[in-house]
């Protein structure tokens, strides 16, 4: 049964959101405290490929980046390296956070905080575009040279599944494929780019980047075509050369350039369906991710704000609660976990009722 954004907003979406959200919590959260032998995080033995998530945290920005890692973190069977990239009088706030959380969560992942870093030569133009530190994003080939593939996402970023799902699209990609994003939008009639972009993008919508996977080592090897010249570039040999010419006709900074580099190179990027990161867009017209409704939400993206505003209230409402069981969750884990084990018995025998039209 197709479920649509008018039969389940605000509170149903919300609801199934928080459901699905718990159940795949317990089955990570049980292997953890119960010693899973295929899933155990084990740096020294390296039994899994450790998975490397990036996020950018600048002003304000911090609440949202850590509560976007603690539901990666929790939600995880696989050892994770956190690199945070923050202004400097941050450092010392992130760190505290961090090495408070409960063992069964901190054993999970190491972190490193990085501190911002741009070209010298530009480096203010390049920390004012589009928002304070938001194209950092564009140097981590570089700045994380010694990591070979990378999963970034914004702050307003909150993961619904496991991380990993994520992850092994690495798999997936091909010979030719370097990064991995969901479209901007699934229907062009209604798209930002589609209507209002005045450079190149990505296919018919543009793609959006606050959720990006890429093989850095691919990225740091491969040559880019583009507008500028006949010769194909190296990334860091093309991003200034970009900025220069299209800075004065984007609007959505260091996207707007990374929908003009694979507009010129498409076999390069792997398409990963909008359920992988849902935002307001998907549903302010009614319902156009079918992906959502037929498999659920991987990640729940807030760009525009929509975690602290009104606009969108079953976005606040899946934030809110988020924000509220991290700093709740007991070291008592057992009885945490069969408390939530009896609450979500009884809501799945509801959950078909709160998809039946009204």
């Amino acid at each position: 049964m197709h479920v649509t954004a008018a039969r389940v907003l605000p509170h149903g979406l919300v609801k199934l959101f928080m459901l699905e959200y718990a159940h795949t919590y317990l089955k990570c959260f049980r292997r953890s405290v119960e010693g899973d032998v295929e899933h155990k995080v084990d740096f020294a033995g390296q039994h899994e490929t450790l998975m490397h998530l990036a996020v950018v945290a600048c002003g304000q920005r911090l609440r949202e980046a850590i509560n976007m890692l603690k539901t990666a973190a929790m939600l995880s069977s696989r050892a994770m390296r956190f690199h945070i990239f923050a202004e400097n009088q941050l450092h010392a706030n992130i760190k505290a956070t961090l090495d408070s959380w409960p063992a069964f969560i901190s054993l999970k992942f190491s972190y490193v905080v990085h501190p911002i870093s741009f070209p010298r030569e530009n480096h203010e133009e390049w920390s004012q575009l589009f928002k304070p530190c938001a194209s950092q994003r564009l140097f981590l080939p570089m700045i994380l040279r010694n990591v070979d593939s990378l999963l970034y996402v914004d702050t307003d970023v909150l993961f619904i599944r496991p991380v990993e799902l994520i992850w092994d699209m690495l798999a997936q990609f091909n010979s030719s494929q370097l990064v991995a994003m969901a479209p901007e939008h699934e229907e062009p009639r209604i798209g930002w780019y589609s209507r209002f972009s005045r450079h190149p993008y990505y296919g018919k919508t543009g793609i959006n980047s606050g959720v990006m996977l890429m093989n850095l080592t691919r990225m740091r090897m491969a040559q880019f075509k583009n507008d500028m010249t006949r010769v194909s570039l190296h990334w860091n040999e093309l991003l200034m050369p970009l900025l220069q010419k299209y800075k004065l006709n984007i609007t959505w900074g260091d996207q707007d350039l990374i929908n003009i580099i694979f507009h010129y190179n498409p076999e390069m990027l792997f398409i990963f369906p909008c359920n992988w990161n849902y935002r307001p867009d998907h549903c302010i017209y009614g319902s156009n991710c079918v992906p959502a409704e037929e498999e659920g939400v991987v990640t729940l993206h807030g760009n525009r704000g929509v975690f602290h505003g009104d606009k969108q209230s079953a976005f606040k409402a899946v934030y809110q609660a988020f924000e509220q069981l991290v700093k709740k969750i007991p070291e008592s884990s057992r009885t945490f976990t069969e408390r939530s084990v009896s609450i979500i018995k009884a809501e799945r025998q509801s959950r078909q009722a709160v998809l039946l039209p009204s």
